[in-house]
């Protein structure tokens, strides 16, 4: 009867994953890291409310050597995607405008456009390249490229690969140009893909490779199947809660199955060890039974210790952490009762016996010199920490995600290269609610312009489009170019970026998109504003931009990370004190992961790896890791009260199960993010230390006891 249910229950996870995998939706925009009340979200929001649009797209065109025929094909294509309904607007340089000198006297203004039409040929007025409204916008310094600024609709659809997809059809179906697409629609499409990729197809190259390193110890291929089943059926019904509780996969989330299956693994393994140790047990229940009496401790223990270095994240801030920390959790719980329950029943029919046995991975005695030099690293790593861990990068660039050769990255070096900026700020005024008044007045509308002169003289701005860009250029004083405007439905179309009912705003392009940049950002903004408060006292100002928002998440990654740390300590520290009863015992298993928490830090700083959301949370898994390992030798060491029968006994499973979770974090070496390579690093590299540091220092830690 328990086999029939064994085999039932792996028929339902089947059909189960079936369905849930191929229905899963994503998330890959800021939103599933920050609430929606951030500050940095509602003002963007606030901003894209007021003028009708929640973002921007750049298209840059190589042109060809022809500019008639460049020109006769962004016609094309501007159209185009003017037809496309997510669409609020679109510019180029077809809709540049060259103006004249305002006449006061007859109240004129004289405008001609820079792209002149005849016919089937087009031409364009070389002073376009000195107009301070179009250069670096819509045509490069050199004239060589051209680019089209689109405006999404407030209404616009949220799918990111529908956005990218239709202007690519809308370009490639109009013209053999060379082009780049460049915005956040286009990074969350292209991270969105990535995740879709993380999702769908490492967890099964993660389960082929530490199937690789089962095989290796069994020596049968049954037995490296049997082993990874309690994973995998746990990574099915965790994922299929998630989908059924509505939680979209982004970047942290992701990571849930191919953790819970790394980790999950490894209580197969242990499992089906003791069993082919008690081969000698000739009858077949008993030696399960067997088997179960003696990995029931150890594999929940292992399980629980595991759980606490991520149940840390239960406590934090964002909810990307916390969700990360309940579904891996339940996950491993899973993986572990499985391991009790239903491993036995799938073993019930038949008796596996051990190919070999030979043990392998056994350390018999551990050299002296090999404590001696292990001691004199860790001293030096010590030593050295606090310098190291203070040149540890806390600035996160936001495409920095994305691999040098990604297209994302390319379009963005791109970008920077032809036009001299990456990323965009808006600064808006607008008029309080409470006052009737839907004009400026003078003083307010140039103590703005005069504001964002200040913040484009610093090295963050590149070039800023506002009602005193066009005031400078027209020689048209503000106040009376917002009436001009309001009056001419010509203008008020090329002007419908900054201005727009009570409200005005300027866009400030910067060469830079790191979070540092934007704390520089925000600090010259904020202070500009500071000088200017008695001037602009009936007016409320909004600064935003996709670069501040992404700042506030690496802001809460840091918090984040000490709380982390902290919590999966105390948690881990109460563990071990409940199970041993003895403090002098619980401290010294500790050090292990005390020390590789610190090497991992170490580590970051030497390979120049920044502290971001993914590797925000690695310090309290590797905690809940490593502890096993020191648990383990504990055990039998206060059995034996002899470090080299210790080493003997422990050694190999240790080994073992540090393989199998090296190996299949190995495999987000080719990972397409470059946030997931780096946890590869890290994870590889501390683990490998963990393991050093218990099998070669604890012991002599415990013998002085």
């Amino acid at each position: 009867m328990r086999k029939i249910l064994a085999y039932s229950f792996v028929a339902i996870s089947v059909l189960v994953a079936v369905s849930v995998f191929v229905n899963l939706s994503y998330d890959a925009s800021y939103d599933a890291y920050l609430d929606e009340d951030d500050p940095y979200i509602s003002g963007f929001l606030n901003i894209g409310e007021k003028f009708g649009d929640k973002g921007m797209l750049f298209l840059i065109l190589e042109r060809y050597d022809q500019m008639s025929q460049s020109l006769v094909e962004l016609k094309a294509i501007t159209a185009a995607i003017e037809e496309l309904p997510w669409v609020s607007r679109v510019y180029s340089v077809l809709d540049a405008l060259k103006f004249g000198r305002f006449d006061l006297l007859r109240f004129d203004l004289p405008v001609e456009p820079y792209i002149i039409e005849e016919g089937s040929v087009f031409a364009m007025d070389a002073a376009i390249l000195d107009d301070p409204l179009y250069a670096d916008l819509f045509v490069s310094a050199d004239g060589r490229s051209l680019s089209v600024l689109i405006t999404l609709d407030i209404e616009a659809t949220e799918d990111n690969e529908r956005i990218v997809e239709e202007i690519k059809v809308a370009v490639e179906g109009n013209t053999e140009m060379k082009y780049f697409l460049v915005g956040e629609n286009v990074a969350s499409y292209a991270t969105f893909k990535a995740i879709r990729e993380m999702m769908l197809i490492y967890p099964p190259l993660v389960l082929f490779s530490i199937l690789v390193v089962y095989y290796i110890g069994f020596r049968r291929p049954i037995l490296p199947v049997l082993s990874l089943i309690p994973a995998i059926l746990s990574a099915v019904w965790v994922t299929s809660l998630m989908n059924f509780l509505g939680k979209e996969i982004n970047i942290l989330t992701v990571m849930i199955p191919s953790f819970i299956m790394i980790i999950g693994s490894a209580y197969g393994m242990h499992f089906l060890t003791i069993y082919c140790e008690n081969a000698n047990i000739t009858v077949h229940s008993e030696r399960i039974r067997r088997t179960i009496r003696e990995e029931r401790v150890p594999v929940y223990f292992s399980a629980f210790t595991t759980m606490a270095g991520f149940s840390s994240y239960l406590f934090l801030d964002m909810q990307a952490f916390r969700d990360l920390g309940v579904f891996v959790c339940l996950g491993i719980f899973l993986s572990a009762l499985l391991t009790m329950v239903l491993l036995p029943a799938l073993l019930s029919d038949k008796s596996y016996q051990p190919a070999t046995k030979r043990r392998v991975l056994i350390i018999r005695r551990m050299p002296a010199i090999v404590t001696r030099g292990a001691l004199f690293l860790v001293i030096v790593m010590i030593f050295l920490s606090p310098f190291l861990i203070s040149r540890i990068s806390m600035n996160i660039d936001q495409y920095a995600f994305f691999k040098e050769d990604s297209q994302v990255t390319i379009a963005v070096n791109e970008m920077r290269e032809r036009f001299g900026w990456t990323s965009v700020y808006y600064l808006m005024m607008e008029i309080g609610e409470e006052h009737e008044r839907t004009s400026f007045y003078a003083s307010e509308l140039r103590a703005f312009s005069d504001l964002v002169l200040e913040v484009a003289d610093s090295d963050m701005v590149s070039k800023t489009l506002d009602i005193g860009t066009y005031s400078r250029a027209t020689g048209i004083p503000e106040p009376l170019l917002q009436r001009i405007v309001d009056a001419d439905e010509g203008l008020q179309s090329a002007s419908a970026l900054f201005v727009k009912d009570n409200a005005v705003r300027a866009i400030l392009f910067s060469p830079l998109s790191d979070t540092e940049s934007a704390g520089e950002m925000e600090r010259i903004v904020s202070e500009a504003i500071m000088e200017r408060q008695e001037e602009l006292p009936d007016v409320k100002l909004f600064f935003a931009s996709t670069s501040l928002i992404w700042r506030s998440v690496n802001s809460n990654v840091v918090s984040n990370q000490i709380q982390s740390l902290t919590v999966s300590f105390v948690l881990i520290l109460c563990m071990l004190l409940f199970i041993f009863r003895r403090v002098k015992y619980t401290l010294a298993m500790t050090v292990p992961i005390l020390l590789t928490a610190v090497f991992s830090f170490v580590l970051m700083s030497l390979t120049g790896i920044s502290l971001n959301i993914s590797t925000a949370l690695l310090s309290g898994m590797l905690m809940g890791l490593v502890i096993d390992y020191s648990i383990h030798f504990a055990v039998w060491y206060r059995r034996f009260r002899d470090s080299s029968k210790t080493l003997q006994k422990t050694s190999g499973p240790i080994i073992a199960n540090a393989l199998g979770l090296v190996v299949g974090f190995s495999v987000l070496f080719t990972a397409p993010l470059v946030l997931y390579v780096d946890v590869a690093l890290l994870m590889v590299g501390s683990l490998t230390f963990g393991v050093m540091t218990t099998l070669v220092l604890l012991p002599g830690i415990l013998k002085k006891i």
